[in-house]
């Protein structure tokens, strides 16, 4: 288990299931449709509560909707399978991000996730996860994948 990993400041990816076909309105983004699959969000999470704080915020179904991504989260046809953290002082979301929009994985929205930055987007649909871990290797970068029992675990306890 790499809890401990979890509580530092850095990146993450998380990769959500959408059960069905949706149609959903997001923020600023206006209404988008997305087909049924698994699909990646890239975010960074460098303030208080590092990546436990915000992995676990995404795993909520009730929560006031703050990003892009929670606008899915909430929705019951959307499913956290898994987490990729990245442990770094180093802000890597726009670097993953880009280097998956060059390998070709498929944004479905843009801008979602990147308002803020240059990047297409932040969120990707994707087919297979070995195909992203290739990719996450390949720039160098240290990851861990944290399963979602092992989140729901973390994300139940109260953390003093």
């Amino acid at each position: 288990m790499h809890e401990k990993k979890l509580f530092a400041r850095g990146s993450y990816i998380i990769l959500c299931n959408l059960a069905g076909k949706i149609k959903a309105k997001i923020g600023s983004l206006g209404i988008h449709e997305l087909e049924a699959g698994d699909y990646i969000y890239v975010g960074s999470a460098l303030g208080p509560g590092g990546i436990y704080s915000r992995i676990c915020r995404h795993i909520k179904k009730k929560k006031k909707i703050w990003w892009h991504i929670d606008y899915l989260t909430v929705l019951p046809e959307c499913t956290i399978k898994l987490a990729i953290i990245i442990p770094s002082s180093e802000r890597f979301e726009c670097i993953i991000s880009s280097k998956l929009y060059e390998e070709g994985f498929k944004a479905p929205i843009h801008k979602f996730g990147s308002m803020d930055c240059k990047c297409y987007s932040h969120f990707f649909h994707i087919s297979s996860l070995s195909n992203l871990v290739d990719l996450l290797s390949s720039l160098g970068i240290e990851f861990y994948i944290i399963n979602r029992n092992e989140l729901d675990s973390i994300c139940s306890r109260k953390i003093l």
